[in-house]
């Protein structure tokens, strides 16, 4: 009996133990199922935001949803597990409408066993990023566009080879591209009947998209940019000037003139209309305007030559236009005007025109063929737009070139990233660079750095000046600023990096703006496992429960 007793005892505790042990393999078999039901999960939130990205409207895109402001919930239909467990998928994506350059997926996957025993949980978070964010728009117009009937939009490279001497092509049909990016951030986009745009549209939040005969590429809606004036040439920036008052001779530069160590020619006037000017052949002029300088007609400019206009005033062609044997490169308006500027009856129009507060009319057919950023834009009487792709070759490398990446990035707890990251500031010139200064906006907070000095940080802007070592660049050279920071999400980019103190607005048709929409794949950045109970909490705090 009592033998009995005992092998009664040790096989009960060995089923037990069995019994035990299945459990355990039972739970973690589901524990890594769970893991793969949630990663479905986010493959089908990756699908939805590739389907923005390639042009489908986000109602479509994301049909079966719960949208709510810019998040979307959806739960997947149930799994059937293996041994009779249920698996349920619930996703969460924060800025699922494009508001959010960096949208974020929550995945949760549940898988109740059979036995009765508690549930697995799961719970993944991954950051998407769009492979390139678009920044290079052909045609940027910041509040309204207006394209009448038989007006269309294009592009075309006027210097395949690259060459920094040209020869450089006019426009014609035969090297016309259907590539142009035009971007309308704000207010109303307007196409007459035949009015047609041969490329890829970016519209701000609000402005209602055209019929999609309207394009021939795709539609990125809740587009983002910034284009501020760039800062123009003082008296005490430059090396050499010529302050001429409202007396701006006609021919520049005037004989006996002496060039800036730059190489160019620096006049500075107020209250002048410019107007009737020709620039010597080989020479490169800057004239900066202030007092209501405006421009009108007659300036010239041979095919070896270049003139920089910054002024506070208007644009008025109606008669002659300008003669502008070189590319759209080589004449560069900028103007600080609110007023309306216009290009009237000119045949065709080769420059590059950067008036971020100024409604421009371009009327009476014609062409215009170069660069555009305006405020407002009407297109009327059959004037066509050709963007100059050259201009974005001559963007890329400025003489004094900054990049940003990052080396790690890791989660610290809470809403808390942590980072490290570094700056390449590059000489793209041909002669040394004495003492340079970054500024950027950047929500992060930088702790600690080196190889260069924090001069300021007020808010969110930067300031950073070279350490007393690394001062000076050489040609081709590179240096290095790194640095410690915290973030609240992960791969949040430095953004509105200004050209560096030394580089030359030479090579720059306009400033480095800096844009967000998704106009290509999303792809997994960063994938964070959530496995303790305060994790999920805080996860579910975000989705009202949604995940809970």
């Amino acid at each position: 009996m009592l033998m009995a007793a005992a092998i009664a005892l040790v096989l009960g505790s060995y089923l037990k133990l069995s019994s035990n042990a299945l459990k355990v393999a039972h739970r973690t078999f589901f524990a890594r199922d769970a893991n793969n039901l949630a990663e479905a999960g986010l493959e089908e939130a990756i699908y939805r935001l590739n389907l923005m990205a390639s042009g489908t409207v986000a109602a479509t895109a994301w049909s079966g949803w719960t949208l709510t402001g810019t998040n979307a919930t959806y739960t997947l239909p149930s799994f059937n597990r293996n041994q009779n467990a249920v698996g349920v998928v619930k996703v969460y994506v924060a800025g699922y409408d494009g508001s959010d350059t960096t949208p974020t997926v929550y995945s949760q996957a549940v898988v109740t066993p059979f036995d009765g025993s508690p549930p697995i949980i799961k719970t993944l978070q991954i950051s998407l990023v769009g492979s390139s964010a678009t920044t290079g728009l052909g045609l940027v117009v910041l509040n309204t566009a207006e394209l009448a009937d038989s007006c269309f939009a294009d592009s075309f490279n006027s210097n395949p080879s690259n060459s920094p001497t040209g020869p450089w092509l006019s426009y014609s049909s035969s090297i016309a591209t259907t590539d142009l990016a035009v971007g309308i951030l704000a207010g109303t986009a307007t196409f007459g009947p035949t009015a047609k745009i041969y490329g890829n549209l970016y519209l701000g939040a609000g402005v209602t998209a055209p019929s999609s005969s309207k394009y021939t590429g795709t539609l990125t809606t809740n587009y983002s940019a910034t284009y501020p004036l760039p800062t123009y040439p003082t008296t005490a920036s430059v090396s050499q000037y010529y302050s001429v008052g409202s007396s701006l001779a006609s021919t520049l530069p005037v004989s006996g003139h002496v060039p800036a160590s730059d190489g160019r020619y620096y006049y500075f006037c107020s209250g002048e209309t410019i107007k009737g000017i020709s620039i010597t052949a080989g020479k490169h002029v800057t004239i900066v305007g202030s007092g209501g300088t405006k421009l009108e007609d007659g300036v010239t400019i041979p095919s070896s030559s270049s003139c920089y206009i910054y002024m506070d005033g208007t644009l008025q062609l109606d008669s002659s236009g300008f003669s502008n044997s070189s590319w759209a490169g080589a004449l560069r308006i900028y103007t600080s005007t609110t007023s309306e500027c216009k290009i009237d009856d000119i045949k065709k129009t080769v420059a590059c025109f950067y008036a971020p507060y100024a409604y421009l009319k371009i009327e009476k057919g014609g062409e215009f063929m170069g660069g555009l950023v305006v405020n407002k834009l009407k297109q009327s009487g059959g004037a066509d737009y050709h963007y100059d792709k050259a201009l974005s070759n001559a963007v890329s490398t400025p003489s004094l070139e900054a990049t940003f990446s990052f080396d790690n990035q890791w989660y610290q707890g809470g809403s808390t990233y942590g980072l490290q990251g570094r700056f390449k500031i590059k000489n793209n010139s041909s002669a040394p660079i004495t003492d340079w200064t970054l500024s950027f906006t950047w929500p992060s907070n930088i702790y600690y750095s080196w190889d260069g000095v924090l001069a300021s940080h007020v808010g969110s802007q930067y300031v950073i000046t070279n350490a007393s070592w690394n001062g000076t660049i050489a040609s081709g050279a590179e240096v290095t600023y790194g640095l410690l920071a915290t973030a609240t999400a992960l791969d949040i980019y430095p953004t509105a990096l200004s050209a560096p103190s030394g580089s030359s607005t030479n090579t720059l048709w306009a400033p480095s703006g800096s844009g967000t929409g998704g106009s290509a794949a999303y792809s997994v950045t960063n994938s964070l496992e959530l496995q303790s109970a305060a994790d999920r909490a805080t996860v579910a705090s975000l989705t009202g429960n949604f995940l809970r």
